[in-house]
């Protein structure tokens, strides 16, 4: 990965990003998504989120991609 900085300019909406970012970075929002972690959304474990979130598997189901085919 790359080290480099990355500046940009946003305007009246840079405080406001760079709060998020902040957030983001302090509460391991990213981290805390791979893992499934449903309090990233809310403090009640509903069905909705955690299917939402089901696209993280979408790396294994296409590495057995091949296999499945074979079937069809």
């Amino acid at each position: 990965m790359n080290n480099n900085n990355i500046k940009m300019y946003l305007g009246n909406y840079q405080n406001q990003i760079d709060k998020k970012i902040e957030k983001l970075i302090n509460e391991k929002i990213v981290k805390r998504i791979w893992e499934k972690d449903y309090t990233v959304w809310s403090n009640s474990p509903k069905k909705f989120q955690t299917d939402l979130i089901g696209y993280l598997a979408q790396k294994q189901t296409l590495s057995h991609l091949e296999e499945i085919n074979s079937f069809c």
